[in-house]
């Protein structure tokens, strides 16, 4: 029994370098002026300016679904955290953009767009933003 218990050890050791390296972790920072894209939950950082843009959730999205005929077009909202404010921001009304300081983030789309009889997964949400420094 002695004999085995090392062996074991050595065998378990190997076994693990095996195994494929972890995904390394990115940083992934934003430019000013140019569009991006959050998941809910998600948080944007950007080059060379203290920013974060947290996509938070959607909290209502009344946009008219593909393959029906309605009398609006919907509107769907944003619920962001940018420079320590909570804002909420829309696809059809105001504001569709928040000015905080210097720095204006806008939303461009939210996406997947809404279709007849196809459940809403609230988790899948993406929104495109462009930061901008007045």
């Amino acid at each position: 029994m002695p004999i085995i218990l090392p062996f074991l050890t050595v065998l378990l050791l190997f076994r693990g370098c095996d195994a494929e390296p972890a995904a390394p972790v990115t940083d992934v920072r934003y430019r000013l002026g140019e569009a991006f894209t959050l998941t809910v939950g998600t948080t944007a950082t950007f080059k060379d300016e203290p920013l974060q843009l947290r996509f938070i959730n959607v909290p209502a999205d009344s946009r008219c679904p593909e393959g029906v005929v309605c009398v609006w077009a919907g509107d769907a909202a944003v619920r962001i955290q940018f420079t320590e404010s909570v804002d909420t921001l829309h696809t059809m009304h105001n504001p569709s953009e928040v000015t905080r300081g210097a720095y204006t983030v806008r939303m461009l789309q939210l996406d997947p767009y809404p279709k007849h009889g196809v459940p809403r997964d609230t988790s899948a949400y993406a929104a495109r933003f462009v930061v901008t420094k007045q």
